[in-house]
């Protein structure tokens, strides 16, 4: 697929896009009723109205759109001067026979894509980056792939962005996939109080991730957590029966915080 270089896309295009009213469509006017809290506790997710959401080509100049059906189902329309065209050039439920997930059920929807280029497509699905060039004959290539983490683990993997390798918490210790496979673990020391690429101090102060990737994909900034200042926490395990002891630490207001290093 090759979309036309002839545009640039507008808001006002992005704007025609969007799906019509209902009385756009020929369908008959109804008189709503009215909006109670009561109608809103019984039907919540039904009132929200999931707009379109863009994706955009490297060059800024060309997009799609992603809709959603009435169903939930999705699908990836090429926006035009004219709007978004009718025809999908990817459904959700076509890449997910050609993932090999036919057998799942509900409404298909898109994992996370964005256009690398032109004409390809990188879906991010678990553990897995492919690339994808729609309306060919070839399947979406598996680029990167790298061990699904375990159960109790809870900081996401950070994919470089040249898609050469990802770095991941296993195990508390942290590792390095390349796209050959081959994973080596750069640290030895992580435990329950010595935590590796997590949101320091609680994901306070605007913290919100561990794991850093330099643009250029050839440098890791990673953060080391010490929790051992902080005093023992009596967490508790409600889904067992007996509810069980659970080991963490909380930090007490005007205690000992945590001691945070960053490494390269």
């Amino acid at each position: 697929m090759t979309l036309p270089r002839r545009w640039p896309i507008s808001l006002l295009s992005l704007l025609a896009a969007l799906p019509a009213p209902a009385t756009a469509q020929g369908q008959p006017t109804t008189t709503a009723p009215p909006l109670t809290l009561a109608t809103v506790l019984k039907r919540n997710r039904e009132l929200v109205r999931e707009l379109p959401s863009v994706l955009w080509v490297p060059d800024g100049h060309e997009a799609t759109i992603v809709r959603t059906a009435a169903d939930g189902s999705q699908g990836l329309h090429r926006v035009t001067d004219a709007g978004a065209e009718d025809e999908p050039l990817l459904t959700a439920q076509a890449l997910r026979k050609l993932l090999g997930n036919d057998g799942e059920k509900g409404p298909a929807r898109f994992p996370d894509l964005r256009w690398i280029d032109q004409d390809t497509l990188r879906i991010e699905v678990g553990n897995r980056v492919l690339h994808f060039a729609p309306g060919s004959d070839t399947p979406p290539t598996t680029v990167l792939t790298w061990t699904a983490p375990a159960a109790g683990d809870e900081v996401p993997a950070t994919i470089a962005p040249d898609d050469q390798r990802v770095a991941s918490i296993r195990d508390h210790q942290l590792w390095l996939t390349d796209r050959s496979g081959r994973a080596r673990q750069l640290t030895f020391d992580g435990s329950e109080d010595i935590a590796y690429g997590t949101a320091a101090h609680r994901s306070e102060f605007g913290i919100t991730q561990g794991l850093f990737w330099s643009p250029d994909s050839r440098f890791l900034a990673f953060s080391r957590e010490d929790l051992r200042p902080i005093a023992e926490y009596p967490y508790q395990d409600l889904d067992a029966q007996p509810p069980t002891p659970v080991h963490g630490r909380y930090p007490m207001a005007g205690g000992p915080n945590s001691r945070v290093q960053i490494g390269v």
